[in-house]
C-alpha cells in the first residue's frame, strides 16, 4: 500500500508540474477505500476548509 501512496503523490506532482499549477494543499484519504469509508472519516471537511481558503 506504501508504494501505492508514494507513486500517487509522484503522479500528482509530475501532473501538476506539467501544467504548471500551484499546490495549494492536499487532503490524501489514507486507507479508504471506497465512498463510505471516506464519509467516515474528517477528510470530507478537511478538503472543504481548504478549499474555502483558497
Amino acid at each position: 500500500m506504501r508504494h501505492l501512496r508514494t507513486c500517487t503523490r509522484a503522479s500528482f506532482k509530475g501532473m501538476t508540474k506539467f501544467l504548471d499549477w500551484e499546490i495549494a494543499g492536499t487532503v490524501v484519504g489514507v486507507e479508504c477505500a471506497d465512498v463510505d469509508a471516506l464519509q467516515k472519516t474528517d477528510y470530507p471537511a478537511q478538503a472543504y476548509e481548504l478549499g474555502k481558503n483558497i
